[in-house]
């Protein structure tokens, strides 16, 4: 098994933190449908480099994604699985951990 694959199941707070490289965008808009700008389209509008998503079970993944040419894009899940940004959580309280990862963001600094 790949390292890369392994840092996702054991770390995702850090990966989740580290795999954009500080990268920013403003985003509006909905799941699928955001819209990216180069500065704030609102008082109080924060920079993101991760939007996330969730199957309302136990996976999340980045919902947007910066492409070769540096344009900001949506992701679906399986694109988000072809470049290892997608996030299983396992056990009881796996759908808690998942909420609090993807809709709470306790993977934020």
């Amino acid at each position: 098994m790949e390292t890369s694959t392994i840092i996702p199941k054991l770390f995702k707070k850090a990966h989740a933190r580290n795999s954009r490289g500080g990268a920013t965008t403003f985003v509006t808009g909905n799941i699928g449908k955001y819209e990216f700008h180069d500065r704030p389209q609102y008082e109080g509008h924060k920079e993101s480099s991760h939007l996330m998503a969730d199957n309302n079970s136990n996976k999340a993944w980045a919902s947007i994604y910066k492409d070769d040419n540096g344009n900001w894009s949506n992701q679906t899940e399986s694109q988000a699985e072809e470049r290892n940004e997608v996030y299983t959580f396992h056990g009881k309280k796996a759908n808690e951990r998942m909420i609090d990862f993807a809709r709470k963001g306790i993977w934020k600094k």
